[in-house]
């Protein structure tokens, strides 16, 4: 299994005394952008959601939708997102912790993955809708 990418070493420095220091926060957001990176670049699920997502943002652009069917269509990009990456960090852990077989690691990941689709359905019921709105009234 190949490593991760890793600008800053985050494991053998510790944190400085003071949480509050730019550094502090400085390396949490390097950190932070290179778990969303290794998401993008390791899972094959963010080669579906991009191209919809980028597909729905253009298709918003040229129906002119209003503000808040910008809001509604940005938060529901940003739920299939988030849980698409809470459940490649469930993956990358369960295959830390164990190559074989475990029943309780697969209901746990089986929990995340439907997570995922409840939050694809919800945002592609809320996209459809506003869609639907604007092509058909």
């Amino acid at each position: 299994m190949s490593q991760p990418l890793l600008l800053v070493n985050t494991v053998d420095k510790p944190f400085p005394d003071k949480p509050w220091s730019p550094y502090h926060w400085s390396r949490k957001f390097v950190s932070s952008f290179e778990g969303i990176l290794y998401s993008f670049r390791h899972h094959s699920s963010f080669y579906v959601h991009i191209p919809i997502t980028i597909s729905v943002i253009l298709i918003a652009i040229f129906l002119e939708v209003a503000l808040w069917e910008w809001i509604t269509i940005i938060l529901c990009i940003g739920m299939v997102l988030i849980a698409e990456l809470f459940n490649t960090a469930l993956e990358t852990l369960a295959r830390a912790i164990t190559e074989q077989r475990n029943d309780h690691i697969r209901i746990a990941l089986n929990i995340a993955a439907g997570a995922v689709l409840f939050a694809s359905l919800t945002a592609t019921l809320s996209a459809s809708l506003i869609i639907a709105r604007h092509l058909l009234f």
